[in-house]
């Protein structure tokens, strides 16, 4: 009776463990491993990551540095510049956690001579929530846990705002803040800064400042924040906007120009007052001293709410929007004006100025701000008149911020002006600020096409709307999120993990991508997920959606066998794991961990068979993995699902080169001799399909090196699940280049009867690259190099007779023996109701006559056949 065959043509749909093996249908695998199904009917491994960075940081203490999270941002001069958040632990307090810059130079990333040490030392699980701000920058909030912040250890919240800069922040400078005397309007008291800043003596350090950086000022032993530096000279500093006053009260710019300025490369939200527009009105009062400005009638969108938000306690200076061209101080409410009870009333001020001449202002924006000191960058430290949240997003024009961090202000959400993401109205009765119902943590927010998606822990909010008069709050999906850091705006939707799957809105309705390919899989794995101890970081990059989760509870083992070899006439026993018998007492482990030489005698094994000559193993050592993190990559074309090993990444951020973005990831390498060190990683050569060696670091997580190809197949049971076959053959469409794999048969409970010591490989086999012959490289490659009339090896080295003209590049014999699709085939004999296999790489095989690993380099399986006969119906 001739085998009857089933097939399979690669994995369209990625790996399933929503059903028992039998279940699926052969558009799936059961596992996967660093496989890639983006080309249709193609299985193949991906690729090796490298450091993105000229150099790392290497730790002074003895053990630890870690990775938080990883951001960036355009500087005022459209550079970008990455910031990677690092948590440093030498068992002391003495070396908190710190940014560190870097910026690309052309060919790498070079770290920058700045790095800004945080308002505490925040743990390595810290939560990092960090994306663009309104008008440039971006802001970077940090959450040791959620909900209301604490000056405890593992409860601390903060929120900082980054414009790109980079310096050293140690640098200070004496210096002359310009003066434009042709904007008097009167008494030098009332003239206007200019954006220039002058060194007093000598010249500014421009190594150690630059383009992004915050200027202070220090008066009377308090920071005051004046602006941010735009371009910088050793001559001269340029910055954004005029400075800002540092005082509610008249001041002498003439006498108080010489400043010593100091730089921060970050700096804490520092609120200040923009609702609305102002216009200038008619002049009453002292000798048309005092002057009047307004804004629109209540409940339009140009009303200032003045009153409400506190303007008339004392101590605002106006500023134009547009230049921060200082307009006048807001008289205080105690200050009565031409009869009127209040000097501030909701849609109206009075500026107390003398001799001035206040600018035309006609409907536009502005800024109000008191004294701009330098608050803490801790939540517990503010207050909810002067805070906005640790969470922030921007949506229709607006900057958006969430969770103040505060008892009875963790359910808020509160949204800027249009023109400044630090102008928000925090007064209670302002329509800036929508609390979402109920009593639990916020997660997050995002911006998408249809709304601002608000993420509680246990459901997801939409705020509809394009103005505060139309803003609305509904309920988006019956299931929160179990991390800010899996929050990923994309495309006009937001990708995040819930509880229930990695879910997806696309601006109209929400999708959920694991349900139907992990199913119980997932929602097993994440219930011993602790949000406040455990992270799931998030990022999306050439039509892959990758998802790290730090804790995973894990159902299923990948099971491999690995060869062992002989080491020497002195050696006695096997240790664990290790690819030699090396002389060590013996041990109760898996696989040939303990055994001595007698127990290879059985065999017959010559000395020559062991040799390095042959290099034939004496037998396999078992290795059972159960990883306790995952990394989850969804191919959003088809919904594919694969997992990607040695991938423990903590944040994601891009990079504009000649070739489009590239992704970088933050990446804690695993301890060496220095200890543990803080990496950014680009993943491009990840997704290549040809691929050399292995990932240039092991992660901190993470037992072995990748790329590291593992599948299973589905069980095949042929459309009868009850009935027993005898299956007989393998047959697969196997590209491999150096090195060799491994296939082990599995039955319906994925159990293998492999025994470590039989060579003959009943139930397995390894299938190593296909070989070439001389006549096949003479008659069959090098025709196709060079012309066939002219095929000689001397030609093939001088294709065109010109030695000084040598191809390229040059042929090498990697070149030459290029790997091409073989035919595998495997007979074996099986009675069962079902079959199916696991597919790997040999991570310790040693070709002939070489005494360390070859691993593959390249691995593409297009497709397999298994063949078998039915037996009688009665045999069950």
């Amino acid at each position: 009776m001739a085998l009857t065959f089933v097939n399979q043509t690669g994995a369209v749909q990625g790996m399933n463990q929503a059903a028992p093996g039998g279940l699926i249908t052969e558009n799936f695998l059961r596992w996967s491993q660093d496989v890639l199904f983006d080309r249709a009917g193609l299985v193949r491994r991906r690729g090796p990551f490298s450091s993105a960075l000229a150099s790392v940081v290497t730790p002074t203490g003895s053990d630890n540095q870690r990775v938080i999270g990883v951001t960036s941002c355009l500087n005022p001069l459209n550079e970008r510049v990455i910031a990677s958040v690092i948590y440093n632990d030498n068992g002391t307090t003495t070396n908190p956690s710190e940014i560190y810059f870097y910026k690309h130079n052309g060919t790498t990333n070079e770290k920058q001579a700045g790095t800004s040490t945080l308002a505490a030392p925040f743990g390595h699980t810290t939560i990092m929530d960090s994306k663009a701000a309104l008008g440039g920058g971006a802001w970077i909030g940090l959450l040791e846990k959620y909900g209301v912040a604490s000056d405890a250890d593992g409860s601390r919240q903060a929120m900082y705002f980054w414009r790109g800069g980079c310096g050293d922040e140690t640098y200070t400078k004496a210096a002359i803040l310009g003066v434009d005397s042709s904007e008097a309007g009167g008494d030098s008291d009332h003239r206007q800064f200019t954006t220039t800043i002058t060194p007093n003596t000598g010249t500014f350090d421009i190594t150690k400042i630059n383009s992004g950086m915050f200027v202070y000022i220090t008066v009377s032993n308090i920071d005051y924040f004046i602006g941010t530096i735009k371009t910088v000279s050793s001559a001269n500093i340029i910055l954004e906007k005029r400075p800002l006053r540092w005082t509610g009260e008249n001041i002498d710019i003439d006498t108080v120009k010489n400043q010593t300025l100091k730089f921060k490369n970050v700096r804490p939200y520092i609120h200040r007052h923009g609702r609305g527009l102002v216009t200038k009105e008619s002049c009453a009062g002292d000798n048309n001293h005092d002057h009047l400005i307004s804004s629109g009638s209540v409940g339009t969108l140009s009303e200032g709410h003045w009153g409400a938000a506190g303007i008339g306690s004392g101590g605002y200076n106006l500023y134009t929007a547009d230049d921060y061209r200082f307009v006048g101080i807001i008289r205080t409410d105690t200050n009565d004006n031409a009869g009127q009870a209040n000097n501030v009333r909701n849609n109206r001020a009075y500026l107390l100025l003398n001799n001035h001449t206040l600018p035309a202002l006609n409907a536009d924006e502005y800024i109000m701000i008191k004294a701009p000191t330098i608050p803490s960058a801790l939540v517990h430290s503010r207050t909810s008149t002067n805070f906005t949240g640790v969470f922030n997003a921007t949506y229709a024009n607006y900057q958006w911020f969430g969770c103040l961090g505060l008892e009875g202000e963790t359910n808020r959400i509160v949204f800027s002006a249009t023109h400044d993401p630090e102008a928000v109205d925090l007064s209670k009765d302002a329509a800036d600020s929508i609390v979402i119902p109920g009593n639990q943590e916020m997660r997050g927010i995002a911006s998408s096409n249809s709304g601002l998606v608000v993420f509680m822990e246990d459901k997801t909010y939409l705020i509809r709307g394009n103005n505060r008069n139309n803003f609305s709050l509904q309920l988006l999906y019956p299931e929160g999120c179990i991390s800010t850091s899996s929050i990923v705006e994309t495309g006009g939707g937001v990708l995040w993990a819930s509880r229930a799957g990695i879910l997806y809105y696309d601006g109209a309705t929400v999708r959920n991508f694991t349900e139907n390919n992990l199913g119980v899989y997932y929602t097993d794995g994440v219930t011993t997920f602790n949000p406040d101890e455990d992270n799931c970081y998030g990022f999306l990059y050439r039509d892959y959606a990758i998802f790290h989760f730090t804790k995973w509870n894990n159902t299923f083992s990948m099971i491999r066998y690995e060869p062992v070899y002989a080491n020497g006439w002195a050696t006695s026993s096997v240790t664990n794991d290790d690819p030699t018998i090396v002389d060590a007492a013996p041990a109760a482990a898996p696989g040939l961990a303990g055994q001595d030489w007698d127990d290879f005698a059985p065999d017959s094994l010559t000395w020559e068979d062991i040799s390095v000559n042959v290099n034939e193993p004496l037998g396999w050592d078992y290795e059972a993995e159960t990883p306790t993190n995952i990394t989850f990559a969804i191919y959003l074309p088809t919904g594919a699902i694969t997992t990607i090993s040695n991938f423990a990444f903590r944040g994601a951020t891009f990079q504009e080169s000649s070739a489009g973005l590239k992704a970088l990831i933050g990446f804690t390498r695993a301890p060496t001799g220095a200890g543990r060190i803080a990496d950014i990683v680009q993943i491009d050569t990840m997704l290549d399909s040809v691929s050399d060696g292995f990932d240039h670091a092991l992660s901190c997580t993470c037992s072995r090196l990748g790329p590291d190809l593992f599948l299973q197949t589905k069980h095949y049971t042929v459309g009868d699940p009850v009935l027993k076959k005898w299956f007989q053959r393998l047959m697969m469409n196997l590209l491999l280049e150096r090195g060799a794999v491994r296939v082990d048969f599995v039955d319906n409970e994925d159990r293998d009867n492999i025994d470590v010591f039989n060579l003959k490989h009943k139930n397995c086999e390894v299938f190593t690259e296909k070989g070439f012959t001389w006549n096949d490289v003479e008659n069959v490659i090098i025709p196709k190099l060079v012309s066939p009339a002219a095929a000689t090896w001397g030609n093939l080295e001088d294709p065109d007779g010109n030695p000084n003209n040598p191809p390229d590049p040059p042929y090498t014999w990697l070149t030459l023996l290029f790997a091409d699709y073989e035919r595998q085939a495997k007979r074996f004999s099986i009675r069962n109701t079902s079959i199916g296999f696991r597919l790997y790489q040999l991570n310790n095989y040693r070709d002939p006559f070489q005494t360390t690993a070859t691993i593959p380099r390249r691995i593409q399986v297009d497709s397999w056949n298994i063949g078998f006969k039915p037996l009688r119906g009665g045999r069950l």
